[in-house]
């Protein structure tokens, strides 16, 4: 009874069997009905002609004497050997005739088959007595003669079957085709909701069936997308949740591998040059020292750089979010930089425009990001290049840009998709030779990310053009610019 395809049929025969039982006996009743008003206008109408006859009988005649010639002639109307009879009272009371009295008795004959008339004598019974009801449920039908009533007609009240041509006959083969019908009725209703269950269900039971089969491994498996537009949308779902699915254990399988790529190298440098210090091979110099610490600065730095990857993706990076403007803050950002890239021979320019919103973010974090792409842009900057960063007011966008434009190399439509990837191979900014981890454009996607911002690379792949990286960070509502004396601005709560 666990089963859905189970409970589905006997729901949808249950629903049929109900509905068919429910017509059923509203039609019986409206039949019913429809017959016992037909009776009893029927009955009235012909009592209402036979009391006519008598007072125009009465009037003529001025007694009650060969009356019963009258009721002789309407003998095929009454319902002979049935027990019912209408009588002919005096105003006081008295009975002057009684149908019986006068009619010959029908011959009683078997009804049809599946067929018996309410009230009917059976062999053996008293026709005088059987079947004829007390007064209180006789109509009187008066006859009146020129405004006097000189008598009264009385006859059994509806459903009475007196008149055979207004009765109502009770069928006992009604009972038994009803029954037959709701028995097939029944079956035939099961097995339409079988059919249809089982079309309901079989999509279900197939995604159930390959499920197993992708958490057993198969990541290959996808489910055919049939049925009603509910399972095919259930299916189509199923089939991109799993390619998500093998996408992710993708990457997590090139991140292992990444990894362990990324840490053999100076795990060997620091173990080779450890073992030389054990073994006095030779003495190391501060030099070569000093590579050491280097290569541990690098471990250290990749494994700063996973934790932080893996708070982001958990949703638990700490932040500490204040308002901050960024037109003077950019300053302190760059002021770095702007030192390095003069020592090389790279211009460093800086433009931020006026009046810019305040952002809500952790300055530290912005720190770090605008750390990792002004390094990206040092390394593949060339001698003479240049490098700006622009801080904007996005047009029609509820955010504010720093954009980090060099000169360099660029980057090429094959490698562009990827430069966000962690320790994707041949793209912007990821040699390790040149001292990255392969995180770090990884690491400030998420943080900016995390600021509910975003972070876009643009190039054009042309060298000597170079790249444009994007951060995108969204405005506070409720903090705005307050211009001071001179170049410098900050930013105050906006009263109410």
């Amino acid at each position: 009874m666990n089963r859905l395809w189970i409970r589905l049929s006997l729901t949808f025969s249950a629903v049929i069997l109900i509905a068919f039982v429910l017509v059923s006996l509203i039609s019986v009743q409206l039949i019913r009905a429809n017959s016992e008003q037909s009776a009893a206008e029927g009955q009235a109408i012909l009592m209402d002609g036979l009391a006519a006859q008598l007072a125009a009988y009465y009037q003529q005649h001025e007694s009650w004497e060969g009356v019963e010639a009258l009721f002789v002639d309407a003998q095929d109307f009454v319902g002979r050997g049935r027990g019912d009879y209408f009588r002919l009272e005096s105003p006081s009371g008295d009975l002057l005739l009684e149908s019986r009295d006068v009619m010959t008795p029908a011959p009683i004959q078997d009804p049809p088959e599946g067929m018996i008339l309410d009230g009917a004598i059976s062999p053996g019974d008293d026709a005088a007595d059987a079947g004829q009801p007390p007064d209180d449920k006789r109509d009187e039908f008066p006859v009146v003669v020129d405004g006097e009533t000189v008598a009264f007609l009385s006859a059994p009240k509806p459903p009475s079957l007196l008149f055979p041509l207004f009765g109502v006959a009770r069928a006992v083969g009604v009972e038994e085709l009803l029954i037959l019908s709701a028995i097939t009725i029944a079956v035939i209703s099961l097995l339409s909701g079988i059919l249809i269950s089982r079309s309901m269900t079989n999509p279900l039971d197939s995604l159930a069936a390959t499920a197993e089969e992708v958490g057993g491994g198969r990541m290959d498996r996808r489910v055919r997308a049939t049925g009603t537009v509910e399972t095919v949308s259930l299916a189509q779902s199923f089939n991109r949740m799993v390619d998500q699915l093998q996408d992710a254990e993708q990457k997590r399988r090139n991140l292992v591998a990444d990894v362990a790529h990324e840490l053999r190298t100076p795990l060997s440098a620091l173990q080779a040059g450890l073992y030389a210090i054990l073994d006095d091979a030779y003495p190391m110099s501060k030099q070569e020292i000093a590579g050491l610490y280097e290569q541990s600065r690098m471990l250290g730095r990749l494994v700063n750089d996973l934790f932080e990857l893996t708070q982001v993706d958990s949703r638990q990076l700490p932040l500490e979010l204040k308002p901050l403007d960024l037109s003077t803050s950019i300053e302190d950002f760059v002021a770095p930089f702007r030192i390095v890239a003069e020592s090389i021979g790279v211009t460093f320019t800086v433009r931020s425009a006026p009046d810019l919103p305040a952002v809500l973010a952790d300055q530290s974090r912005i720190n770090q990001i605008m750390h990792n792409l002004l390094s990206n842009a040092l390394r593949h900057t060339p001698e003479d290049g240049s490098i700006t960063v622009e801080v904007r007011h996005a047009p029609g966008d509820a955010c504010v840009e720093i954009a980090v434009i060099d000169t360099g190399d660029g980057i090429s439509a094959q490698h562009l998709p990827h430069v966000f990837e962690r320790f994707y191979r041949g793209d912007y900014g990821r040699s390790r030779d040149q001292g990255g981890t392969g995180l770090g454009l990884a690491v400030a996607r998420a943080l900016a990310e995390a600021h509910h911002g975003a972070l876009n690379a643009a190039s054009d792949g042309i060298p000597g053009r170079g790249a444009t990286f994007t951060l995108r960070l969204p405005i506070l509502p409720h903090f705005q610019p307050v211009v001071a004396a001179g170049a410098g601005q900050r930013t105050q709560p906006a009263k109410a």
